[in-house]
């Protein structure tokens, strides 16, 4: 199904049904995400816990793991749930562990 069309910027996502954050909760969609985001807890809770995966950003020169880890295990805006998904359970779902 096509979704967009690139060269016509007019007519930007003319099948489109649905708005973008439903169609991501529907889907089998993951984002790959970094405990220092500013808006991570609203996203998480505008679209739903079980699309985001934990990012380690290992091998880039600038890691900041294992301190970002916990970054998000102290993350005072998730829940315990939402965290074990984000940091285990979306994770195993998603290659089927």
């Amino acid at each position: 199904m096509k979704l967009f069309l690139i060269s016509d910027k007019a007519r930007e996502m003319p099948l489109l049904k649905e708005k973008p954050s439903e169609l991501v909760r529907k889907s089998e969609v993951y984002f790959s995400i970094e405990p220092g985001e500013s808006q991570l807890a609203h996203t998480i809770d505008y679209v739903g816990a079980e699309h985001f995966l934990f990012a380690s950003d290992i091998p880039h020169w600038d890691c900041e793991f294992p301190g970002n880890l916990q970054h998000i295990r102290n993350h005072a805006a998730l829940s315990d749930e939402v965290k074990e998904k984000i940091l285990y359970k979306n994770a195993k779902r998603l290659f089927n562990l």
